[in-house]
């Protein structure tokens, strides 16, 4: 079984369970659990995985802060009393904070921080390089907005291409928070729904990654409709979705029926609850999938969508489309 530093005794959010069907042998000693981890892959890499009906037997809801160690063969997990270490994870190679692992894994499912600090730079690449093919630099923006900064995963990277004025916003307070008090720019709580508090034609750029991924259309349509409110008149956005096409094999049968009669209800757009992000997000948070041609027409209908870009060969893990403001 793979280890790492930033397993033991490090305080996270406790992972979204995926083996609900398990067997797995576990016990009780007061606030802790202790778990066989030979009787499952309790880590991949940097994440770890609690079956869901451990996490209920023991009372441990989804989200929940913990402490870790792996003593030999078993995995000992411990409630931290729902407070949320705020401690730093050291600096990166340009003297900026990194976030705690909890903080971090809420971004990208891992406490691992190499992937966490090379993604930000492979993005703003990726960006600078699709932009660019539209008539935007992102060197010359003068102000970007982060939609969706979590901890501040990508915008962190920005200063490496372009001298703009950072900005970010999401729904996650604590992570705002962490953006406000580490990183230079100006980072806001927004709400379920607009308005932002910035003014008209504010920005150059927007990008919003795996945040439309996560609305039904009533919430996906009001973004999208402020977005162009603060987008200047031919600045860009670049938002992300996962294609209905590539998603909805992966689904049970059941689930695909579903998926099928609501793409068809919708004309190519797929929105539900799942227990995944339960009790980490807002109870809004959902899993949404889109047909392209739904993101040329529907979305289309408030902007220009410039270009649809596939996952594969990209830069990104989903696909992408670039919308102008005329």
């Amino acid at each position: 079984m793979k280890t790492s530093s930033h397993i033991q005794n490090d305080t996270m959010l406790l992972p979204w369970g995926l083996f609900r069907g398990d067997s797995v042998d576990f016990s009780l000693e007061e606030s802790k659990v202790r778990i066989a981890s030979g009787t499952m892959s309790a880590v991949r890499g940097d994440r770890v995985l609690i079956p869901t009906k451990v996490r209920d037997a023991i009372g441990i809801k989804n989200g929940t802060l913990v402490n870790m160690q792996l003593l030999g063969d078993v995995l000992e997990v411990e409630t931290s009393n729902g407070v949320s270490s705020i401690t730093n994870d050291g600096v990166d190679e340009n003297g900026t904070n990194i976030p705690p692992g909890w903080l971090r894994q809420r971004a990208i499912a891992s406490l691992a921080v190499d992937p966490y600090l090379n993604s930000g730079p492979k993005f703003m690449e990726g960006l600078s390089a699709a932009l660019s093919l539209h008539g935007a630099q992102l060197s010359n923006a003068k102000k970007t907005l982060d939609f969706g900064c979590s901890g501040g995963r990508l915008v962190r990277a920005l200063p490496e291409f372009s001298n703009a004025a950072m900005f970010g916003c999401d729904s996650d307070g604590e992570a705002v928070k962490w953006c406000a008090e580490n990183l230079n720019g100006e980072f806001v709580h927004n709400g379920e729904y607009p308005p932002l508090p910035w003014d008209d034609n504010s920005f150059d750029i927007i990008y919003a990654i795996s945040v439309l991924t996560h609305m039904d259309q009533e919430h996906q349509d009001a973004w999208l409709n402020e977005w162009r409110r603060v987008l200047k008149p031919g600045g860009l956005i670049f938002a992300t979705f996962k294609d209905v096409g590539i998603e909805a094999p992966k689904m049970s049968q059941m689930d695909q029926v579903k998926c099928a009669k609501m793409i068809e209800e919708t004309g190519g757009m797929y929105s539900t609850h799942t227990r995944f992000h339960e009790g980490i997000f807002e109870n809004y948070y959902q899993l949404a999938l889109h047909h392209p041609d739904y993101v040329r027409s529907h979305w289309g209908a408030i902007m220009e969508v410039k270009e649809i870009i596939s996952r594969e060969g990209s830069f990104i893990s989903q696909e992408a489309a670039i919308l102008q403001k005329a």
